[in-house]
């Protein structure tokens, strides 16, 4: 009883702290730039070189590769074969969505079930492939995480505020953390109960993967980010990977839209005073554009797209059915209308004119021989 009320009190608390954090990324951006006129990041905006450009783009569309290699992995894991073509259309799709809406299994995870389940994919399948995405991703983030703060926690400690040896030890705390997942995945045969889902541990070499896998696309997806900075930046790429780390963590949790505000407030509070408020904001205003809103533009024109083709055969159904019945109905309609018509025409004939709607009908028609 006392869990159920916890729960219940946490659903309720949910959308508040949300908004709570959403209104202290604000306070932090607005700390943070205002001492910077806002035709400063317009000008920065302005000044980023369309080949940092074109190299964000680039890296975003290996991204999403990798990032469909999550529900390709999935598939692998719950031995279900699909056609990756498939696979790579719903998730495509179905990440566009996650990483800009927000709320992943409400967006992005809505998305992944309606046309998973279309294409024939159990319930139970689909439930273990987004439990199994959704582990890849923290997995990622413990791995690439532990290993920048063990091995570089000497660039990495002043950005996080945090003395070498603690830098260093969390990273190793993360690191064996890891190690036991790993060594759980040789050990553990038999499996894990999530509430009424049951999740069995990936074998040693899907666990690779899955680390393999999420380090790179966490990765790449800093990177799109590092290359919109200005040349010649004092920040090395693994200690911005690692501030880039914190900023998706604290942006995940936030449950914001694509963590808006969180990921921008965390970024514009650890890199500076090493980079300027206003290349640090408008670089995240150009990733925002190529990362975030780029996919999700095209990833809706998809699903428009397809939808519309999987309702084209109920179209020509529909169409049919109203061809069959107006073939039957206009000729009917016809000879019914004639058939008044002409009883009409008769009544007329056999009956004395009336004066006024003669007039009427001359005024019109103009007739040659005189009324009454």
């Amino acid at each position: 009883m006392k869990g159920t009320k916890i729960i219940a009190i946490a659903r309720r608390a949910g959308p508040m702290v949300t908004i709570g954090l959403f209104g202290i990324a604000m306070l932090v951006i607005h700390h943070e730039l205002k001492l910077h006129p806002w035709s400063d990041i317009v000008a920065v905006v302005h000044d980023t070189a369309w080949s940092k450009i074109g190299a964000a783009v680039g890296l975003t569309a290996i991204g999403f590769v990798t990032l469909i290699g999550y529900d390709w992995l999935g598939f692998k894991y719950v031995q279900y074969n699909l056609l990756k073509r498939k696979i790579a259309f719903a998730g495509f799709i179905g990440y566009a969505f996650s990483q800009s809406l927000g709320q992943s299994l409400v967006s992005g995870g809505s998305v992944r079930l309606r046309l998973y389940s279309s294409w024939g994919v159990p319930l139970g399948d689909i439930s273990r492939i987004f439990l199994f995405g959704w582990m890849t991703l923290y997995i990622g983030l413990i791995a690439l995480g532990g290993f920048l703060l063990t091995v570089e926690a000497q660039n990495a400690a002043p950005f996080v505020h945090l003395p070498v040896d603690i830098t260093r030890g969390i990273g190793i705390a993360m690191l064996v953390l890891l190690g036991s997942y790993l060594a759980l995945s040789l050990r553990r045969k038999r499996p894990l109960q999530v509430r009424s889902i049951e999740f069995r541990v990936p074998s040693f070499r899907v666990s690779l993967l899955q680390v393999l896998l999420a380090s790179i696309d966490l990765a790449i997806a800093g990177c799109v980010l590092y290359v919109l900075l200005p040349d010649g930046s004092p920040v090395s790429f693994p200690a911005f990977l690692a501030v880039y780390l914190i900023a998706v963590v604290a942006g995940s949790a936030s449950q914001l839209p694509g963590g808006i505000g969180v990921i921008e407030g965390v970024m514009l509070t650890l890199l500076t005073p090493e980079l300027s408020h206003a290349s640090v904001f408008g670089a995240l205003l150009v990733y925002r554009v190529v990362y975030t809103l780029g996919p999700l533009v095209l990833a809706a024109c998809m699903l428009a797209g397809y939808e519309l083709l999987e309702r084209k055969t109920a179209w020509v159904q529909t169409s049919r059915t109203l061809r069959r019945t107006a073939s039957w109905l206009i000729p009917n309609a016809l000879a019914m209308s004639t058939f008044i018509a002409g009883v009409i025409l008769l009544f007329s004939g056999a009956t004395p004119g009336i004066q006024s709607r003669m007039e009427w009908i001359e005024f019109f028609l103009h007739l040659a021989c005189p009324l009454l």
